[in-house]
């Protein structure tokens, strides 16, 4: 997949994503609400699969610099609201993954 087709896919999953959390759940039976879990914890592992690929090429692009970021820590760290540290990890777990097969 090419650099815009990755962006157009990441914008159309986060527009999914926003009309999966407004749905009616409450309409939804037991095995169906199983159903409708399982299928978003196997897009979230997925999504945070993508997530880190991102993560990589930022590091590897030094894009964020332009951008006045210091880092791809600090950017994450505000990108996702988390406390001090969680772009760090973020991008320590990306390092770690790369060293695997």
């Amino acid at each position: 997949m090419t650099s815009p087709g990755a962006l157009h896919t990441a914008t159309a999953v986060a527009e999914r994503a926003a009309e999966l959390a407004g749905s009616a759940w409450d309409d939804l039976d037991g095995p169906a609400t199983v159903a409708g879990v399982e299928a978003v914890v196997a897009a979230r592992a997925l999504l945070d699969a993508a997530l880190l690929r991102g993560i990589d090429r930022l590091e590897a692009t030094d894009a964020l610099r332009p951008l006045g970021w210091a880092s791809t820590k600090d950017f994450l760290t505000h990108l996702t609201g988390g406390h001090k540290g969680t772009g760090g990890g973020l991008v320590r777990t990306v390092e770690q993954l790369r060293d695997l097969p």
